[in-house]
């Protein structure tokens, strides 16, 4: 699946109810960005290391950017519901769930 990532921001938005801070938010915390050197983050890098803050069992979302392109989100619908398993129980990507 794919989509605009402002098309994205705006349908968790309408669909949630979330203002346009939380949406960010959610965003930030579940997207994979690209990056300039890939060992930039140390030893979140690493594939081998277990329960990384950026694998991609944790961020699900995976930013798509081109020199002429709005930067896109692609995403598995599976992969993304799983995603949950990965998140400590007491956070949530957005704060709190209360």
């Amino acid at each position: 699946m794919h989509g605009d990532v402002g098309q994205v921001r705006t349908r968790l938005r309408s669909t949630l109810g979330w203002d346009e801070t939380t949406a960010q938010a959610f965003l930030d915390r579940l997207t994979l960005r690209p990056r300039a050197r890939f060992l930039s983050v140390g030893m979140d890098a690493w594939p081998w290391r277990f329960n990384r803050d950026l694998s991609y069992m944790r961020r699900p979302l995976i930013e798509i950017v081109g020199p002429d392109v709005e930067p896109a989100l692609m995403w598995a619908a599976r992969r993304a519901a799983l995603t949950r398993r990965y998140w400590p129980s007491s956070s949530s990507p957005v704060g709190s769930t209360a």
